[in-house]
């Protein structure tokens, strides 16, 4: 991870509190997103803001909270919520419109 992945992902709008750890993540819709305190997204992790659907484009807010971690190669879709302390595993999917509550681990 490199401290400059924050600016530029800040410059496109996304919200990132501090010392976040992003290593080698895809933001699609920066200005979307919203990354708490203390989080980690890790190597080949998605942050989604779009989805398809009736080849209609639908857009929505993301929403990490602090201290959460993403996995390598996880993925998390629009109108999701990690709640604090979450954990969404390697490989893992948090879909559309889900949340994942506070203090939880999702494999």
């Amino acid at each position: 991870g490199t401290v400059w992945i924050r600016v530029w992902y800040r410059l496109l709008g996304a919200s990132i509190g501090k010392r976040a750890y992003i290593s080698g993540a895809i933001i699609t819709e920066p200005d979307l997103v919203r990354i708490g305190d203390d989080v980690t997204l890790e190597d080949g992790c998605t942050v989604q803001a779009h989805l398809f659907q009736d080849r209609i484009r639908a857009c929505g807010p993301v929403r990490i909270g602090d201290r959460c971690s993403l996995g390598s190669n996880s993925v998390i879709l629009l109108g999701g919520e990690m709640g604090d302390r979450a954990t969404l595993n390697a490989l893992s999917l948090l879909m559309r419109e889900e949340s994942l509550p506070p203090k939880t681990h999702w494999v």
